[in-house]
């Protein structure tokens, strides 16, 4: 999530990523104090007003602002109202950020709910690896069953391929299965294994910020671009 934010934020446009995840792997990764006001829980439960979410962002690198993960927040069990609510939190920022790249972790919960109710494209990454086959089976029917049950259909589906490693028969036995499981929904890009996504973390920094020429760098550039593009071509 982190890469792809700051490659949106690198086309010259502004970027914005909201950490979600309960281990709050962004705010983590860049060294940043996780809140404790649990102001995103207010916000999202319609207790404060939604013009409120501008106070917890926070700036990271040129284009890109980050809102931390909130460790109260964490705490609030969000109902499926919530959706709409982060909506409308977000579209108060859409001058400053036209994307906006939500963290979130795999198991449902109230927060995954909001996030895909939210969204208009859902990334699902996929490592290359045993059993990737059978979990983005599993999160394609939990993210498909939870906009059929809010009653908003989702119009963009995206699979990547992460930490494909080269001339490995396990990474290209799984490319294959997916290319024939979901072929309109895997991207054409593959973001390799690459250790300088280990060493950017072991900074504190993004990676494209780290080693902008790094293979998995350019391949996150790359799918930024292809999530642009597909996302124009739905529009029309």
């Amino acid at each position: 999530a982190l890469n792809i934010a700051q490659a949106f934020a690198l086309g010259g446009q502004g970027a914005l990523l909201v950490d979600f995840d309960e281990e709050e792997g962004v705010s983590r990764h860049l060294g940043i104090a996780r809140a404790r006001s649990a102001m995103m829980a207010r916000i999202l439960l319609g207790e404060e007003d939604a013009s409120s979410i501008g106070l917890l962002v926070r700036s990271v690198v040129a284009g890109l602002d980050v809102i931390p993960g909130d460790i109260k927040s964490r705490e609030a069990d969000l109902p499926d109202s919530c959706g709409p609510r982060l909506g409308e939190a977000l579209h108060v920022l859409r001058f400053q950020y036209p994307w906006c790249v939500i963290d979130c972790p795999s198991a449902e919960d109230g927060w995954v709910r909001a996030a895909v109710m939210a969204a208009d494209t859902v990334i699902i990454p996929v490592e290359a690896e045993l059993f990737a086959r059978e979990t983005t089976a599993a999160v394609l029917e939990d993210v498909e069953g939870m906009r059929q049950e809010m009653g908003e259909p989702l119009d963009l589906i995206r699979i990547v391929m992460t930490k494909f490693r080269d001339r490995n028969s396990l990474s290209a036995d799984v490319r294959r299965d997916l290319m024939f499981e979901y072929p309109e929904l895997l991207s054409l890009t593959v973001i390799p294994h690459d250790q300088q996504v280990v060493e950017s973390s072991r900074s504190a920094k993004p990676l494209l910020q780290f080693s902008l020429e790094c293979r998995a760098a350019r391949a996150y550039i790359q799918f930024a671009k292809e999530v642009m593009t597909h996302g124009r071509t739905q529009a029309r």
